[in-house]
């Protein structure tokens, strides 16, 4: 994997950092060169990342793991994007010693060397920040802001616009710019091939080909298409048509041009609230758009699209600081002389695993958003629209983005959803906005509110009625119930009809999905812990660097983790006070006559039973302990999951482990040299690390 190929009867030839076609060039002078007439053909079978280090005005700067067939623009994507001055048209990449431009507008816009921005790995993307931007109005068939160079003409600008429109005037174009020594806008005419180094904005003006009023109409109405020019308000237009239950009510947009200033005005209007289209005069080229309950549906589409290409940004971004970390701690392991090759393989699995987590990602990150726009008159544009003048609603774990003008009533707007509203807590809903903040209302009490930007409303799911629990093993008929809330585990016995005979009720085990989850998070930072001390301590390969090591090892499998501890047989205390909670696991065993011995013995095993045996006869039947047993922290898991310390008992001949019992022996740590911390890690670990291994072998003899 050093960049080198060998080839036969010719040697190695090395083609690191070049790309295909350089490297077949490379390849086939070589070989003609001693086998005349034949022909090579190169190609990748397999295709690692590259790394590539992004830096300047984008969003989240540092080294990212790219495709090697990334570009330019995948990795300004991968940085999450631009800020609105960051400049696209000068983007430097630094590749060794030398460094060169890259202008996206080439192939953004005009598809020209599309090649000259595939990256390589080791390179740096600088991109820079700018304030030449000029904003093109008027009759282009894309009017936006673009960014210009100096060198540029208005007619190289127009044609980033998309070009000229058919019905243009490029006789009477228009431009304003910065004055600097006057510290001023100015206004002037110009000739399309003028070149400016301040400018602002360029307007191309239209043809006036006739002083007829267009009016077009959009949408799911009774009259799309163009209509008669003789209405002179927006509500003569309006009462002239007839609606259908397919419209959105809530939002409606009218565009048209406004003469005297020189470019297109945007009004939104409500067909439910009149006050947002009465006395709303029509100018030139007018454009009026309604919206259907589809585009309603589109606009989630598009929304859910954004979302989650936003959260694989920020996936992407934590998991390359991870792996970025884990690179340095390997590469500081390997320049130590006494370094562990087992550590150092450990920490390579680990990032091999979130390697193929960030190429997953970012196939994610680089694919096209859930939304297939297939209507004429809408546009991503159009979308963006929408999504700026809507209310966010929440309505329990769903989002839904509502376009909004004028007055509005709440309880309409839940209605237009159409869902079973019987879920919700309709009296417990919140409407935020900027203004006023939040406002707790009631179904019965909701007013009509004028719309806001960037507000919310939020309605909770109802508390569940049911909760879903499992019971398996020596039990009557095992399954999963759905039960109501507050529901004890012995009324649950009886739900399932029953213990059956041969149950261990002395060892019935009870998991907890929240308990679990929060064993799983210590026994993460417990391994984080341990794997921080020993890159701090250089892993010097002492017997304590050693002992955790082996501690890392330790398998422990998180399914058998979340074990509530206690007597839970029929009818006991325990049984009728637990409360079960949702996702809670029951499992009832066979009754064992075993005592178990794991840890730190010559044979860890299980032995039948034996009346007033003690501790010391398991652990000598087990070959007796180890030579790094911590003999003074030895305890006793019994077959409820209580754990009792065995120090005192050791010695005490009277002691017998009973049925079902399992002696633990845990390594021994210098712990006069742990911090802590450390210390209290590696407790953490052994003891999960038993618990697991302990249910699992419960669970194991069913």
């Amino acid at each position: 994997m050093d960049g080198s190929v060998a080839i036969p009867g010719i040697g190695t030839v090395n083609i690191a950092n070049l790309t295909i076609e350089e490297a077949q060039k490379v390849i086939s002078n070589l070989v003609l060169s001693v086998f005349s007439g034949t022909r090579v053909s190169l190609a990748v079978q397999k295709s690692g990342l590259i790394s590539v280090s992004i830096i300047g005005a984008v969003k989240n700067t540092g080294s990212y793991l790219l495709s090697p067939y990334s570009t330019v623009a995948d990795a300004l994507i991968s940085a999450g994007g631009i800020y609105e001055n960051s400049s696209i048209r000068s983007v430097k990449i630094m590749r060794g010693n030398i460094y060169f431009g890259v202008d996206l507008y080439e192939y953004l816009i005009t598809g020209k060397n599309h090649t000259k921005s595939f990256l390589r790995s080791g390179d740096v993307v600088l991109v820079s920040s700018t304030d030449r931007f000029v904003e093109i109005n008027g009759a282009v068939h894309q009017p936006k802001i673009f960014e210009f160079k100096e060198d540029e003409s208005i007619k190289d600008l127009v044609s980033y616009a998309g070009g000229y429109k058919t019905q243009s005037d490029k006789d009477n174009i228009s431009i304003s710019y910065y004055d600097l020594k006057q510290s001023a806008i100015k206004y002037k005419s110009a000739n399309e091939n003028e070149t400016f180094k301040n400018l602002r904005e360029i307007y191309i003006p239209e043809r006036q080909v006739s002083d007829e009023k267009s009016i077009s109409v959009m949408g799911k109405v009774s009259n799309s298409g163009y209509i008669s020019s003789d209405f002179d308000y927006l509500s003569d237009v309006i009462n002239s048509m007839s609606f259908s239950e397919d419209i959105y009510p809530y939002f409606a947009l009218l565009k048209q041009y406004d003469e005297k200033l020189f470019s297109y005005s945007l009004h939104a209007f409500s067909l439910s609230d009149p006050d947002t289209y009465q006395d709303i005069s029509l100018k030139d080229d007018v454009e009026i758009t309604f919206f259907s309950r589809d585009d309603f549906k589109d606009l989630q589409s598009y929304f859910i699209g954004l979302k989650n290409r936003e959260d694989n940004y920020n996936e992407y971004a934590l998991l390359n600081e991870e792996n970025v970390r884990l690179q340095e701690q390997i590469d500081f392991l390997i320049n130590q002389e006494n370094e562990s090759q087992n550590f150092i393989d450990l920490l390579k699995e680990e990032q091999k695993k979130i390697e193929e987590k960030l190429f997953f990602n970012l196939q994610k990150s680089l694919g096209k958003d859930s939304l297939n726009i297939s209507k004429n008159y809408l546009s991503g544009e159009i979308y963006e629209i929408l999504k700026n003048n809507s209310i966010n609603l929440v309505l329990g774990e769903n989002n839904f983005l509502f376009p909004m003008a004028g007055r509005f009533n709440v309880k309409l707007v839940l209605d237009y959803l159409d869902v079973d509203k019987s879920s919700y807590d309709l009296n417990n809903i919140v409407y935020q906005t900027p203004i006023f903040g939040a406002q707790k209302l009631g179904i019965q009490n909701l007013n009509i509110f004028n719309f806001e930007r960037n507000s919310s409303i939020n309605i909770a799911m109802k508390a569940s009625e049911l909760i879903s629990v499992s019971i398996d093993g020596n039990i009557k008929n095992p399954g999963t119930y759905n039960v109501s809330r507050g529901t004890l585990l012995q009324e649950l016995y009886i739900i399932a009809g029953g213990l059956l005979g041969g149950a261990s009720e002395r060892g019935i085990v009870v998991q907890r999905k929240s308990l679990q989850e929060r064993e799983v998070k210590s026994l993460k930072d417990a391994r984080r812990i341990i794997i921080n001390s020993l890159i701090a301590s250089g892993n010097d390969g002492s017997d304590q660097a050693i002992s955790f090591l082996n501690l890392l090892d330790q398998e422990v499998e998180e399914e058998f983790l979340g074990r509530i501890s206690g007597d839970f047989s029929f009818g006991s205390k325990g049984a009728n006070s637990l409360v079960l909670s949702e996702e809670d696991k029951i499992f009832i065993p066979n009754f064992t006559n075993t005592v178990s011995v794991l840890g730190e013995v010559l044979t860890p095993t299980s032995f039948i039973f034996e009346e007033r045996k003690n501790i010391n006869y398991y652990i000598n039947q087990s070959g007796g302990f180890s030579n790094i047993a911590d003999k003074g922290k030895i305890y006793i898991v019994g077959a409820n999951g209580v754990s009792s310390s065995a120090q005192l008992t050791l010695f005490n001949r009277g002691y017998s482990p009973q049925p079902g019992d399992i002696i633990i022996v845990p390594k021994k740590l210098n712990r006069f040299q742990l911090t802590p911390a450390i210390a209290a890690a590696t407790q953490i670990l052994s003891n999960l690390a038993f618990a697991s291994a302990s249910l699992n072998a419960i669970q194991n003899q069913w």
